[in-house]
C-alpha cells in the first residue's frame, strides 16, 4: 500500500522534486545508519548480557541490517491521510506532506536495495554466515535447553 501511494505521489503533475531533495534523501539515509550504529553500541553492554547475548560482530550486523522505514511509512500514511482530509487543494501543507512521505519511502527503498543486497557479503566478511552443520548444532542445543527448562518447571 505504501509503495502504491509513493508511486502515485511521485507521478503527480503538481508534485516536483529537485536535486536537493535527492541530496537530502541520501544525507538522511547516511544519518540514519550512523544513528543506528550509535544506538546499538551505546546499548551493547546491556545486549551482551541479556538473553543469549551478542558480540561485536553481531552488533555490527544489527546496526547495518536493521530495517529503517516500516514504522515511518505507517506514520507517513496516517499523516498524509489527515492532511488531505483537513486541508484544501491549494494549501501548501499537501506538497510538504508529499515530500516527507517520499523521503520516508525513499529511505525504505534505499534500505532494501543497498542494505539488502550487501548484507550477505557483510555476513560472510564478519564470519557470521553459519554452515548447515553449525545451524543444526545450534538448533539441537536450543531444543535440548528448552526440553530441560520445561522438565524443570
Amino acid at each position: 500500500l505504501g509503495g502504491c501511494l509513493w508511486g502515485d505521489i511521485l507521478s503527480k503533475d503538481t508534485f516536483s522534486t529537485s536535486l536537493s531533495d535527492w541530496g537530502y534523501l541520501a544525507l538522511l539515509f547516511l544519518i540514519l545508519i550512523v544513528i543506528r550504529f550509535v544506538l546499538v553500541f551505546v546499548l551493547y553492554p546491556l545486549t551482551a548480557k541479556i538473553g543469549i547475548g551478542t558480540n561485536i560482530k553481531e552488533s555490527v550486523f544489527m546496526s547495518y541490517g536493521g530495517f529503517r522505514g516500516s514504522v515511518g511509512i505507517a506514520l507517513a500514511l496516517s499523516l498524509n491521510a489527515q492532511i488531505y482530509n483537513h486541508t484544501m487543494d491549494d494549501d501548501g501543507y499537501r506538497n510538504e506532506t508529499d515530500k516527507m512521505f517520499c523521503l520516508v519511502g525513499g529511505i525504505s527503498v534505499l534500505t532494501l536495495l543497498i542494505n539488502g543486497m550487501t548484507s550477505g557479503p557483510l555476513l560472510s566478511a564478519l564470519g557470521l554466515a553459519a554452515t548447515e552443520n553449525t545451524r543444526r548444532k545450534v538448533i539441537e542445543n536450543y531444543r535440548q535447553q528448552m526440553v530441560q527448562n520445561t522438565l524443570q518447571a
